[in-house]
């Protein structure tokens, strides 16, 4: 398991360290910026400043649309993460499905590939995605991104597509050479 980087003391506001943390030449120092900014990010009321920074940066042209893109959905997940676990309706779907995949045998960090599933847990995990598209949709139009938020309900293929090719931008890297 990779070692979360220290707290910062950095009072810069999100726009401005986003900011040096795009200009930064190091990728390995960019790395650890990010992680910061990350950790941060524990729910949805953190995900607003970050998510406001990091459109201002795209807005300015600092930054491509798509690496927008890249880093609302980065940051978009370190909130879901602090939200998962407090749902309770997440939080009952999950202990349902943990029964269902215990009764079947499977051991606590084994899954069912979904082809594979019953259909009683196919029908919970649905529920689960849906919830989980539901409250990251919330928290999307709660930091003024509904653009964002429409765009990841009615196509998660181009939200990824966009997402990727801004972690291209983001990280210099170019997938046409893989």
């Amino acid at each position: 398991m990779r070692r979360q980087p220290a707290a910062t003391t950095d009072a810069r506001p999100p726009a401005e360290r986003l900011e040096a943390m795009v200009r930064e030449k190091n990728d390995e120092r960019r790395e650890r910026m990010l992680g910061r900014i990350r950790a941060e990010i524990r729910g949805p009321s953190e995900l607003i400043p970050w998510m406001r920074g990091a459109r201002e940066l795209a807005d300015r042209l600092i930054t491509s649309d798509d690496t927008f893109y890249y880093l609302a959905g980065l940051f978009l997940d370190s909130a879901f993460d602090g939200v998962v676990y407090v749902d309770e309706e997440l939080v009952r779907l999950s202990q349902a499905i943990d029964d269902i995949e215990r009764a079947h045998g499977l051991r606590e960090d084994e899954s069912f590939v979904l082809q594979d599933a019953p259909d009683e847990w196919t029908a919970l995990n649905t529920q689960w995605d849906a919830r989980m598209d539901a409250i990251l949709a919330d928290m999307l139009k709660g930091a003024g991104q509904t653009d964002v938020a429409a765009l990841h309900q009615r196509d998660r293929a181009e939200f990824e597509r966009r997402a990727e090719k801004g972690y291209a931008d983001f990280w210099r890297d170019d997938f046409e050479d893989e």
